[in-house]
């Protein structure tokens, strides 16, 4: 198992080409969502029972930006940003190797996030706009607003994990898609599956708009999730990522 990979991913590692090497995806995609999903309820959760707020980060994006209700279909693609990551990897030993990393890098990310949301806690006061609307919506989509509202408290604010992850997932998923050799190595260059990255960073701006306009987040939340997935990715899992791609750990 090569060294940049942690001692727990090793069982998984001895079974690497198990249903094709879909038994790695399966698994990564399965940790992904429960480890980002159950940490970051918990850490709400403790939130919510302090109540503590220590400012307003509210400025004149925010109140530029109205509650738009269908945002909420856009702020939903970032399950999208999972399975497309996922399908993207390498196959063989380079995609196994390459997933794991992009889990350590995500969890690096949701450990940042967490003691962020606990030591310098900033409720979502706006939220109340996007709630005086409820009334006015379509049932399935004030359900939808209302099951969010049961699980999701308003104390996610910065840095904006929507943001974060769905940028780190798209860097990984840009460099999986093209060789790190060509000049503009995150955008697409006349390859097939270059469509999609060419469409999926105009999608990525758009779910940044949907975090403010779902009124979910604030946009310091927005700049401060982006800086925060930057960091990750060039302090720790672009080179490492490279070196997995471009095969050097394939016979390890």
């Amino acid at each position: 198992m090569p060294s940049t990979l942690w001692p727990v991913w090793s069982p998984l590692w001895k079974r690497r080409n198990r249903w094709g090497g879909w038994l790695v995806r399966f698994t990564i995609a399965a940790v992904m969502l429960v480890l980002n999903a159950a940490g970051y309820e918990a850490v709400l959760r403790i939130a919510e029972w302090r109540d503590v707020s220590l400012w307003d980060s509210t400025c004149w994006v925010d109140r530029a930006i109205p509650a738009t209700p269908w945002s909420l279909l856009v702020y939903a693609t970032l399950y999208l940003y999972f399975a497309a990551t996922i399908l993207l990897a390498p196959r063989g030993d380079r995609g196994c190797a390459a997933l794991c990393l992009h889990m350590q890098a995500q969890v690096f990310l949701g450990l940042g996030t967490f003691v962020v949301f606990l030591t310098l806690p900033t409720h979502i006061g706006v939220r109340a706009e996007m709630e005086a609307l409820l009334p006015e919506m379509a049932g399935p989509l004030r359900a939808a607003y209302e099951r969010l509202y049961e699980v999701d408290v308003p104390y996610n604010a910065w840095p904006s994990l929507h943001v974060s992850l769905s940028l780190l997932m798209l860097l990984t998923s840009a460099r999986f898609t093209l060789g790190r050799h060509q000049r503009h190595p995150y955008w697409p260059a006349g390859r097939g599956d270059g469509l999609v990255l060419a469409l999926w960073w105009p999608a990525w701006v758009a779910l940044c708009w949907s975090v403010v306009a779902t009124k979910q987040h604030f946009f310091l939340d927005v700049w401060t999730g982006a800086l925060a997935a930057l960091c990750v990715w060039f302090l720790y899992l672009r080179r490492r990522l490279d070196r997995a791609v471009d095969g050097e750990l394939q016979k390890t």
